[in-house]
């Protein structure tokens, strides 16, 4: 009896961990018009690079910081699609004029096999 309800206890504690381990909630999108979409209607044109990262951060999408070298953002949705061997993701590139300001983005989907 007392075996068993140890067992209980760890399966318990070790499912309350993997669930407190799951990563925060993320953007539903995904497909690369809808991510386009929500950018157009969120993100205004010639935005701040202020403006996209607090997109970014809002929608829980990773991202780098602001490369002042290539003057690019690049962002990522990770498994928007997949069967197990092959997944897809939404890469978002955002590019900036030499005032930091938003020049113009791109949308695609990308592939990685496992």
């Amino acid at each position: 009896m007392k075996y068993r309800m140890r067992t209980s206890v760890i399966f318990g504690l070790l499912a309350a961990l993997l669930i407190g381990c799951a990563p925060a909630v993320r953007t539903e999108v995904t497909t690369v018009s809808a991510m386009d979409e929500m950018i157009r209607h969120n993100i205004p044109a010639r935005a701040s690079q202020a403006q996209v990262l607090a997109f970014l951060d809002r929608q829980h999408i990773e991202h780098s910081e602001h490369n002042p070298d290539n003057r690019m953002i690049s962002s990522i949705v990770r498994d928007t699609t997949g069967d197990g061997v092959v997944k897809g993701s939404i890469l978002i590139n955002f590019y900036f004029d030499r005032n930091a300001r938003l020049k113009n983005y791109s949308v695609e989907e990308v592939f990685t096999g496992v």
